[in-house]
């Protein structure tokens, strides 16, 4: 277990207290977070650990989660800036991704357009559909038409 494990996994009963869970619970990092902040924390702040020395106050989980993306692109790369390509997974300037309908995923705009390709070139797919007959689910494979 490594000092993050051991630090999200440390629970500490401290009573009543406004960060604390309804049994009176508060895990370790967080409950040092509150003491440096010198007040409770407010309810939506996220809690990121990078090592048991250094914890940052994260505004929002989508910060702490930005935070995650830029160390795993860090220790990739050298990079902070660097994204990877959900088809490929390969590490890229964000300038040569581009979110693809309106996913949270990053992506090569030509590894997308080859995936839709391959997949117009796939054998029809099978959907299946139940149906209630005498009492019982019968379940009937149909085969979509490609047009």
């Amino acid at each position: 277990m490594n000092i993050s494990e051991y630090l999200r996994d440390k629970k500490i009963k401290i009573g009543k207290h406004p960060n604390s869970t309804p049994r009176g619970e508060i895990r370790e990092y967080r409950l040092r977070a509150v003491n440096a902040l010198g007040k409770p924390l407010p309810e939506d702040v996220s809690v990121h650990h990078h090592d048991e020395e250094q914890l940052v106050i994260c505004e929002n989980e989508a910060y702490h989660r930005l935070i995650h993306a830029r160390e795993r692109a860090y220790l990739a790369t050298g990079d902070a800036h660097k994204r990877t390509c959900t088809i490929c997974h390969e590490w890229d300037d964000p300038e040569n991704l581009s979110y693809v309908n309106a996913s949270k995923s990053m992506r090569h705009k030509k590894c997308h357009a080859d995936r839709e390709y391959l997949r117009g070139l796939e054998k029809p797919k099978k959907r299946q559909v139940e149906r209630r007959k005498y009492g019982y689910t019968e379940i009937v494979l149909k085969t979509r038409r490609q047009t």
